[in-house]
């Protein structure tokens, strides 16, 4: 372990070299992205990747709990944009190396797969949902963005990072009491998920 590649995830240290060594909690990584905003903050408005992923788990059917998971990840290395991702790809691959271990690490932990095609197909109209309500619309980036599926005809109402967290959970619960997500030691209370 190394101080030079550690950081503090809640009171437990994280070190990138070794991330299968972690002690993963669920609460330390859904605190995380109800607090991280999705399109490094180009949204205009604050969107949490924990209220992204709710939105993903509805989409997601039978998958939901996929969904639900499928961002847990960014709680160790943030919201890495995806045009971003492509370039470290190509320029970095000993960094994108350690990414896709965290990546490997969080989902052995937390029993979830955002590779399958259902999550993936939910994460697209989750994209092309929040592209139309919180991204300004624009003639100059409009063909980057093509082929997205339909958006939902849901409209997004932005949530405060401790609302984005309850929605999260309250998910969650949902999922449980249906046996469709897994039962993790140290989670958020129910009652502490209700809006007061």
């Amino acid at each position: 372990m190394s101080a030079a590649t550690s950081i503090q995830v809640g009171t437990q240290r994280f070190d990138y070299l070794e991330p299968f060594e972690h002690n993963f909690q669920i609460v330390d990584a859904v605190g995380a992205i109800s607090r991280i905003c999705r399109f490094s903050g180009h949204c205009g408005v604050f969107y949490s990747v924990a209220q992204h992923s709710v939105l993903v788990s509805v989409f997601a059917g039978s998958r939901a709990w996929d969904g639900l998971a499928h961002d847990l990840a960014e709680a160790y290395y943030g919201d890495f944009l995806t045009p971003l991702k492509t370039l470290m790809r190509e320029s970095a691959p000993l960094l994108m190396s350690r990414l896709k271990a965290v990546d490997q690490a969080v989902e052995n932990a937390f029993l979830f797969d955002p590779h399958l095609n259902e999550v993936k197909q939910a994460d697209r109209k989750a994209l092309a949902t929040e592209k139309r309500d919180l991204l300004p619309v624009s003639a100059e980036c409009e063909w980057f963005w093509v082929p997205l599926p339909n958006p939902s005809d849901y409209h997004l109402t932005p949530l405060t990072p401790v609302k984005a967290e309850k929605a999260w959970w309250r998910q969650y619960w949902s999922l449980l009491d249906r046996g469709l997500a897994p039962r993790f030691p140290h989670t958020r209370p129910r009652e502490w998920c209700i809006d007061t």
